[in-house]
């Protein structure tokens, strides 16, 4: 799936928190691991144990939520400015941190085969499904690999759009389309008049009213009046000075 930013928008995608949490349609065959971690690579293991879905149900618990998980070796992991997969096509073996994820949830939907089942999963950015794959057959005692993987989601956009709806997209826009200040939904919001509005519009700092926010200097706030004007500011001492306008007074977005 593909994420696209339109018009002045296209200046806010360093802000959006698009990326936060994704979710995957993916496919673990049981009996064989690969060096890869999918069907694509060298087999390096098998085993005969294949699980029922009762036996999977029971251990998919213990991946939910936060977990440690160690990035597979054919990943785009930096180790010492090289990518791990580059190494390990080399055969060299780097070694490779665990680090925190969360899995938000974990489901497996179906059986599509005597080894293979679905499953779907909404976690956090930096997870790694080949890995997860990996980790959930070393639970249940035996090995597998990931044989199909479709990423459905990113935040707020899913695949829920078919690419033949692109020639329809004018007579449509307002069903697929995302607001910028939707996707700024993570970020502070400060209210100010319109008067207020204008002067940051021009390029002036502006001393802060709300003494609450004083303390946050540096964080991004994202302002707001009653005329519709948007803009992304930062505060510093007393003052907050622009940053990025997004949507001039009376409504209209910046191009």
């Amino acid at each position: 799936m593909l994420p696209i930013a339109l018009n002045g928008a296209t200046k806010l995608i360093q802000y959006f928190k698009w990326a936060n949490t994704k979710t995957y349609l993916f496919t673990i065959q049981f009996g064989i691991k690969t060096n890869t971690g999918d069907i694509t690579g060298t087999i390096v293991d098998k085993s005969d144990i294949i699980p029922n879905i009762d036996s999977i149900n029971k251990v998919l618990p213990k991946f939910r939520g936060e977990i440690e998980q160690t990035p597979h070796v054919f990943s785009a992991v930096k180790i010492n400015g090289k990518k791990s997969y580059e190494l390990a096509r080399k055969g060299i073996i780097p070694n490779i941190n665990p680090k925190q994820v969360i899995i938000n949830n974990l489901n497996v939907l179906k059986q599509i085969s005597n080894d293979k089942y679905v499953f779907e999963a909404n976690v956090s950015s930096g997870t790694y499904i080949r890995s997860l794959s990996e980790d959930i057959a070393l639970s249940l005692g035996t090995v597998g690999c990931t044989t199909y993987l479709r990423r459905t989601s990113i935040g707020k956009f899913n695949v829920g759009i078919p690419l033949d709806y692109l020639p329809n997209i004018v007579h449509n826009v307002s069903k697929i389309v995302i607001s910028a200040e939707d996707l700024l939904d993570g970020i502070p919001v400060v209210h100010v008049s319109d008067e207020v509005a204008y002067n940051l519009s021009l390029g002036k700092s502006i001393p802060v009213d709300d003494q609450s926010v004083i303390n946050n200097n540096d964080l991004l706030y994202l302002v707001k009046s009653p005329g519709g004007f948007l803009e992304l500011v930062t505060l510093r001492s007393v003052y907050m000075y622009p940053k990025k306008l997004i949507r001039k007074l009376g409504g209209k977005d910046v191009d």
